[in-house]
């Protein structure tokens, strides 16, 4: 899991608590010899998001806690920055393998240009919309058979 670790104090605290207030996914741990913010995806903290945590902060802090961000990044690299946001994405080292023949792939890579993506990002996004799609159906299917399976039983009540 992608994580950074920022010394601890005070300051620090309030801006990795803010960021785990306002980002999905975040977890925020207090070591003895600093703080870890771990995060899922991609994290984007925005000043203004942080809330007076951020807004507070003058510019040369700002710069210097994306220093601090970097420096300590594992599993991730800070792609975006600049006055009002740090962006952090994950390394993506997993690779897949597949074959197509020349028509399937001429034609992913017209659709992939029509979106204005790479053949990989639009492999990718497609892959991971499809695995969505698979998991919400099979939610919905066994949220079905639960709900059969207690239509077609009424408790018994002993008088």
């Amino acid at each position: 899991m992608p994580h950074f670790i920022l010394k601890l104090n005070k300051r620090n605290l309030e801006i990795a608590e803010a960021i785990k207030k306002v980002a999905d996914g975040v977890k925020v741990e207090v070591l003895e010899d600093g703080i870890r913010a771990s995060f899922d995806y991609g994290l984007d903290i925005s000043r203004l998001e942080l809330g007076s945590a951020g807004v507070n902060l003058t510019t040369s802090q700002w710069s210097a806690l994306a220093r601090e961000i970097k420096r300590t990044l594992v599993g991730a690299k800070v792609r975006d920055f600049n006055s009002a946001l740090i962006g952090i994405h994950p390394l993506k080292t997993e690779r897949i393998y597949i074959r197509l023949d020349p028509l399937e792939k001429a034609l992913i890579a017209d659709a992939a240009k029509i979106e204005q993506k790479t053949i990989t990002d639009f492999i990718r996004a497609a892959a991971l919309r499809m695995a969505e799609e698979v998991f919400d159906r099979e939610a919905l299917k066994k949220m079905r058979e639960r709900k059969e399976a207690g239509e077609g039983s009424a408790p018994a009540y002993v008088s």
